[in-house]
C-alpha cells in the first residue's frame, strides 16, 4: 500500500510539470527543431541545380498526316531543382523527362512544356520547373520529291587507266522534307574514290546533297530518304593508242594533181575492254569524207572522229575532231613547141613499141640503097660543080673578046 501511494505522488508530481510553465515547454521544443534544422542545413543543406534535356514531340502525326512538317525553335530545355548536397549526385538527366503535345498547337505556335520526375528521384528533389516554359513550333508544306542518283569520282587511277562510266543501283532515291529545304538541294549522288585504282569497283555509299552549282551542301534532320546508301560498280579500262588514216575521193581539176593527205593529231587515244582492244591497231576516215572532185587548191576539213572508233571502245581524250587537209598542186604550164615535141616524142615511142625488130637481110638492103643515093648525090654534085667552071670559063673568054674588040676600033 505504502509503495503504491509513492508511486502515485510521482505521477502527480510529472502531472504537475507538465501543466505547469508550457510556454516555456513549447518554446523550448521550437528551439530545439531550430537546432536541429540548422545543423542539418548546414551539414546537408539544400541547394538549387540544373540540368539540360531533350525535348520530346508528342502527336507529331497530327500535323505531318496533313502533309505538314514541323519544326522547334528549342530541342532541348533546362530543368531548375531543388536538391539536397547529399542527395545531389544520385540525380542524372535521365530522371527528368521533358516534352511537348502538339494536340495544344495554335496559331500562335507556342506549346507549353510538361516536366516529369522519376520515381527514383521524387523524393530527393523539389521545384523542377523547365526553362524556356514554351517552345514555339513552326509548321511548313512537306514535299516529297525523285531525284535521279548521279555517280561522282574523285582522285585518278593509275597511269595508263581510264574511268568507265559507272552504274548504280538503285538509280533514283525518293527525298521528303520541307518545301524550303528540299528547294536547296538539286542533286543527289554518290562518290567513290578512284585513286590508282587499276581494276573494277564495287560497294555501297551513303548519299550526297549538292546544289545548283554542283558543290556539296549539309541538309538539317528534316530530311528523309527512302534509303541510306546506293549500290555502286565504276569499270577501270586500259587506255590504247590508235593511229589515224584517211583517203581521198574523186580527180582534182585538169591541170592539177593531188600530192597526199595530212592529219593532225595522225594518233587517237581509246579505252576498253582488253578483248576488244587486242583487235584494233588503227582507225581509217572513209574517203567520201574527203571528195577533191574538181578541186584547184588543198582542201582543209574538222572530221568528227567519233562515228569511225571501232565498237566497244571510246575516246580517253577530250575532243573528237581530227583536221584532214588534202593538199593539192598545179601542174607546170607548157608552150606549143613544147607540147608539138612531146607529141612527136610521143608518137615515135608508140611507132617503135608496136614496129617489129627488122632482120638482118632487110637492113643491108636498106644500108645498100642509102649507098647508091649517096654514090648518086656525090656524081649530082660533081656533075653541077663542072657545069658551074665551064660557064666561068665561058663568060671569061666572052669578057676576053669584048676587050679584044674594043682596042681594035681605037686604033
Amino acid at each position: 500500500m505504502e509503495n503504491g501511494g509513492e508511486e502515485n505522488k510521482k505521477m502527480n508530481r510529472i502531472s504537475t510539470w507538465i501543466k505547469q510553465n508550457t510556454m516555456l515547454k513549447l518554446l523550448s521544443l521550437f528551439l530545439a527543431f531550430v537546432i536541429w534544422l540548422t545543423v542539418v542545413n548546414f551539414s546537408n543543406p539544400e541547394i538549387k541545380d540544373v540540368t539540360t534535356v531533350e525535348v520530346e514531340v508528342l502527336n507529331g502525326d497530327k500535323l505531318t498526316s496533313a502533309d505538314k512538317i514541323y519544326s522547334l525553335n528549342s530541342k532541348t530545355v533546362k530543368i531548375n531543382y531543388k536538391v539536397r548536397t547529399k542527395d545531389r549526385n544520385k540525380v542524372k538527366p535521365s530522371d527528368f523527362r521533358a516534352y511537348i503535345d502538339l494536340k495544344d498547337y495554335s496559331i500562335t505556335g507556342a506549346v507549353p512544356v510538361y516536366v516529369e520526375v522519376s520515381d527514383n528521384v521524387r523524393g530527393m528533389i523539389s521545384g523542377a520547373t523547365p526553362s524556356p516554359m514554351v517552345i514555339h513550333v513552326t509548321t511548313e508544306d512537306l514535299q516529297k520529291k525523285r531525284f535521279e542518283i548521279e555517280l561522282n569520282t574523285i582522285g585518278s587511277p593509275m597511269e595508263g587507266y581510264y574511268v568507265a562510266n559507272g552504274s548504280v543501283s538503285p538509280g533514283y532515291v525518293y527525298i521528303s522534307g520541307p518545301v524550303s529545304e528540299i528547294g536547296q538541294i538539286s542533286k543527289v549522288g554518290i562518290e567513290v574514290d578512284v585513286t590508282e585504282a587499276n581494276t573494277d569497283l564495287s560497294g555501297d555509299a551513303s548519299l550526297k546533297f549538292y546544289d545548283a552549282n554542283g558543290n556539296p551542301i549539309s541538309v538539317d534532320g528534316r530530311i528523309k530518304a527512302n534509303r541510306d546508301s546506293i549500290s555502286y560498280m565504276v569499270p577501270i579500262q586500259k587506255i590504247k593508242s590508235l593511229s589515224i588514216t584517211a583517203d581521198v575521193m574523186g580527180e582534182p581539176a585538169e591541170g592539177y594533181v593531188f600530192e597526199e593527205i595530212d592529219l593532225s593529231p595522225n594518233f587517237i587515244s581509246v579505252y576498253g575492254p582488253d578483248s576488244v582492244l587486242k583487235k584494233h591497231l588503227s582507225i581509217s576516215i572513209p574517203a567520201s569524207e574527203m571528195d577533191i572532185t574538181g578541186s584547184t587548191k588543198s582542201i582543209t576539213k574538222a572530221i568528227d572522229i567519233t562515228p569511225y572508233i571501232p565498237q566497244g571502245l571510246n575516246l580517253a581524250q577530250p575532243g573528237a575532231e581530227i583536221t584532214v587537209i588534202a593538199k593539192i598542186r598545179k601542174l607546170p604550164e607548157t608552150t606549143v613547141s613544147e607540147t608539138e615535141d612531146e607529141s612527136a616524142s610521143e608518137s615515135e615511142s608508140e611507132t617503135e613499141e608496136s614496129s617489129e625488130e627488122p632482120s638482118s637481110e632487110h637492113t643491108k638492103e636498106t644500108n645498100a640503097e642509102n649507098k647508091k643515093e649517096t654514090v648518086s648525090d656525090s656524081k649530082k654534085e660533081t656533075a653541077s660543080e663542072s657545069r658551074k667552071e665551064t660557064s666561068g670559063e665561058t663568060k671569061k673568054e666572052t669578057v676576053d673578046s669584048t676587050e679584044l674588040s674594043t682596042e681594035d676600033n681605037l686604033e
